[in-house]
């Protein structure tokens, strides 16, 4: 059976002071990560960062403010991609940054709706005559207004 003593005991609390500074330390060289992401406009890596930082210490109110915002500009950057495909008429891809709009964001009321449309206009596209259908409902809307 193992003796404790002053000596042993004064080893164990230097052994658990060094991880804990080190492990601090990396969550942040981890936080740096993501503010480095910030100021190159990377907000997808932002997200990754902060996620990884908050999991390390998740208490820290500075990282969850960062990353809700990481959140919301990477929404943002998506929902913009996302219209440009939609715009392309390449749907499968604007469906792709759509949907990562509303999970990064879920707050993005508009890219849900947009996201919506698009699969309502997928799901046209799957039909036998869907082509000629989603067209002829672009020519109502396009009338209507």
């Amino acid at each position: 059976m193992y003796q404790w003593n002053r000596s042993s005991i004064g080893r164990w609390v230097w052994l658990i002071a060094l991880v804990a500074v080190a492990s601090g330390c990396a969550t942040q060289r981890v936080a740096r990560k993501g503010e480095n992401a910030v100021e190159h406009g990377n907000w997808d890596a932002a997200v990754y960062y902060y996620l990884e930082a908050l999991t390390e210490d998740p208490g820290n109110v500075e990282y969850k403010m960062a990353l809700t915002r990481a959140r919301q500009k990477a929404g943002q950057q998506h929902f913009r991609r996302g219209e440009t495909y939609r715009r392309l008429g390449n749907l499968t891809a604007a469906r792709s940054e759509l949907r990562m709009a509303v999970e990064l964001d879920p707050t993005h009321q508009f890219a849900q709706q947009e996201l919506e449309a698009v699969n309502q206009e997928l799901a046209i596209l799957a039909r036998p005559d869907g082509q000629q259908t989603l067209e002829e409902l672009k020519r109502k809307a396009r009338e209507a207004k």
